[in-house]
Formats: C-alpha cells, sequence, structure tokens
C-alpha cells in the first residue's frame, strides 16, 4: 500500500526509463501521455496554490478595508475642509498654506473642453465649417493589403509587380495550444 495518490503513482509508473529533462524527446504516444499528465499535474498545483492565494489576498483585502474604514472617513472630512478652506485662501491670494504635519497647495487650470458623444461632434463639424476640427488617423489596412496584394519571400508585391515600400511578409508558423483538463 502506498500513501502516494492516483496522479502521483501513474505519474512515477509511466515516467520514461533513463528519463533526462536535458534530453528527453517525446517519441511515442506513451510518453506523450506521460510529458502531458506531468504537465497537468505541475498546472493544477499551481492553480491550487494560486486559488489559496487569492483566497487570502481576498481576507487580506477585506480585513484592510474594514481596519481602516474610520481613518479612510477621517482622512476624506479633513480633506474637503482643509479643500474649502485653501479656495477661500486664494481668494485672498494665498496660494499655498503650510503646517507642521504637512501643506496645502491650489492653482488655477485653465478651462478645457471634454468630448461628450464623438459621433454627433464628428456629424456637426460635417455640416459646418469646422472639419478642421476633426482629424483624420491615416494607418494600413492590413485586410485590404492581404486580400490584394502577393506576399513573395519576405516582400508585399501589389498587383502591378510593384513591391510595397515599408511592408515586409514574414511566413506563417503552425501554432501549438496545450489545454489541460479539468
Amino acid at each position: 500500500m502506498t500513501d502516494e495518490s492516483l496522479e502521483e503513482f501513474l505519474l512515477d509508473a509511466g515516467q520514461p526509463e533513463n528519463f533526462d529533462p536535458t534530453t528527453f524527446i517525446i517519441n511515442d504516444e506513451e510518453e506523450g501521455l506521460w510529458a502531458m499528465r506531468s504537465l497537468a499535474v505541475a498546472q493544477r498545483k499551481i492553480d491550487a496554490i494560486e486559488y489559496r492565494a487569492a483566497t487570502e489576498r481576498e481576507r487580506i483585502d477585506t480585513w484592510c478595508e474594514l481596519s481602516t474604514k474610520s481613518s479612510r472617513n477621517t482622512v476624506q472630512y479633513f480633506e474637503l475642509a482643509l479643500e474649502s478652506f485653501a479656495v477661500r485662501m486664494r481668494e485672498e491670494g494665498v496660494k499655498t498654506l503650510t503646517f507642521p504635519d504637512g501643506y496645502v497647495s491650489s492653482r488655477s487650470t485653465p478651462a478645457k473642453v471634454v468630448v461628450e458623444n464623438a459621433d454627433l461632434f464628428v456629424k456637426w463639424c460635417e455640416t459646418t465649417a469646422h472639419s478642421d476640427w476633426v482629424r483624420v488617423k491615416k494607418e494600413p489596412d492590413i485586410a485590404a493589403i492581404k486580400s490584394s496584394a502577393e506576399l513573395v519571400q519576405g516582400s508585399v508585391v501589389d498587383s502591378s509587380g510593384e513591391v510595397a515600400e515599408g511592408l515586409l511578409s514574414v511566413d506563417g508558423s503552425v501554432s501549438v495550444t496545450i489545454t489541460v483538463s479539468e
């Protein structure tokens, strides 16, 4: 009888003879099965540890929130009080208030433009004499290029045979996705 789990037993039993991680190459489906099982076991250990860590972080965050609630309310109260005082003092010409525990400074900010609805604004500009208030961003249309150009030995060639400047073609490759079953 053994104390190890079935998963651990199967890992040990399926390990290729003379396994050396620096030279191992999968040669058959049995070795592929063992490699996938090894990956899955390691990934499940990572997942379990990350789950535990997330649970602890959640508990710590809850503790932090509860432990600082009163102090945060105090900070918010005095920030509002000092902000109000600073605005009144600025009206008298005082821009910075210096105290032993810190300072409060104020500055004027210029008016700014905020776009509430970009589509509505652009349509308005198109119907008025304010087209200069809209900029057009020019960028390559990769989908259009791929549908009408030819990719030849690292170059992009248009239908007339001219090589497009500033573009290069990169050969495709095989994409491998490894999914661990739960």
